[in-house]
């Protein structure tokens, strides 16, 4: 995955990814880079003192130099890369090189195998870091492999070869896997995309465009103490169907969603509970929840439907289940239409708990 900000490459487009990730993917790039600091440290080290058996002809250096990536990788463990502008990264790869390039000067690394701590860095690169970082990091191994022409180093075919097959070669890799890391991102982040708008419409009333009736079991289940549960109902509604036809009252439903979506607190949940009946769970409301459904009411009124609302109200005691706050409420709102339709009942404690199936 890459790490830059909110930005990932995909084919010819970038596409917007999570920063959270992104930082993670600096640390965890970051922490492996270092890791492979210390074990080459550790390898040099034990060819220098281990194999080699004696401190002379350089290897005295050669010890510093391990000694060194080792450092180099300690200290590369503390950093807080994920704090840090995502390109300060790159200071990694380009030690990394600037070491294969004093081993060069001082002999310290066959040429056979520089290729191979060449693409190895390059690897890294295309693992961590976005398309084309290979391509803008190429000059910097080119220089790396230049350089020890200015300290002596005699030019042999070899080294001519490294500078015009081997750094396009592990620039060429690193692009690749880079190019592939971007576009399984892409189709993870599409993926995570396409599962949250299921996720949404499993949840989605497709006429309303508010919750459904699973979305406000779901609200009915959250309810904690000193929420409030609201359930509204549309009055006549079954006459409005019958006198203006099911197309009308679907606009109706259809209004009432909209306005509901906009008349509710963002903390607060709203849903259909089915036909013409809604729940509102007012989040920690309070004595402040017969006002806000109040205004509901009035808010819907003011628009001139073509049927009004009424409401029945009940607080959620600690303890006690949903079903029993929902038949509260339920029994709130029957007896709101008893009374005459298009106002608000509040539940009080100690009436009546029973459901009632109220008339439209």
């Amino acid at each position: 995955m890459s790490p830059w900000p909110q930005l990932s490459w995909g084919g010819r487009r970038w596409v917007v990814v999570d920063p959270t990730r992104t930082r993670r993917a600096v640390e965890e790039g970051a922490r492996q880079a270092a890791w492979l600091f210390v074990v080459v440290g550790t390898l040099g080290l034990a060819n220098d003192i281990l194999l080699a058996g004696t401190f002379g002809d350089g290897a005295l250096f050669a010890v510093a130099l391990d000694t060194l990536n080792i450092a180099i990788g300690i200290t590369s463990r503390c950093v807080p890369w994920s704090r840090c502008p995502p390109r300060t990264v790159l200071v990694l790869p380009t030690l990394a090189l600037a070491n294969l390039s004093v081993n060069i000067i001082n002999g310290f690394l066959p040429s056979s195998t520089q290729g191979i701590w060449l693409v190895l860095v390059f690897v890294w690169i295309g693992q961590w870091e976005p398309p084309r970082t290979s391509i803008a990091m190429g000059p910097v191994a080119v220089t790396a492999y230049s350089v020890p022409f200015l300290f002596g180093t005699p030019v042999s075919p070899s080294a001519i070869s490294a500078i015009a097959i081997g750094v396009p070669v592990a620039v060429l890799i690193g692009e690749t896997i880079a190019r592939k890391e971007s576009a399984t991102q892409l189709a993870q982040v599409g993926q995570r995309d396409a599962l949250a708008l299921l996720a949404a419409a499993n949840l989605t009333d497709d006429l309303t465009g508010l919750g459904n009736r699973r979305q406000a079991n779901a609200l009915l289940d959250s309810m904690q103490h000193g929420d409030a549960l609201a359930v509204l109902d549309l009055d006549r509604f079954k006459e409005v169907n019958d006198r203006l036809g099911h197309q009308l009252g679907d606009q109706v439903l259809q209004a009432l969603g909209s306005y509901l979506r906009g008349a509710v607190r963002s903390a607060d949940g709203v849903a259909r509970f089915g036909g013409e009946e809604f729940v509102v769970v007012l989040r920690s409301a309070g004595g402040s929840a017969a006002d806000a459904v109040s205004r509901l009411l009035a808010g819907w009124r003011a628009t001139g439907p073509v049927t009004t609302l009424s409401a029945g109200l009940a607080e959620h005691e600690a303890g006690q289940t949903y079903d029993v706050t929902f038949a509260n409420a339920d029994a709130a709102l029957y007896q709101a239409k008893r009374d005459g339709r298009d106002q608000l009942v509040i539940h009080e404690l100690g009436s009546s708990d029973s459901s009632h199936d109220h008339a439209s």
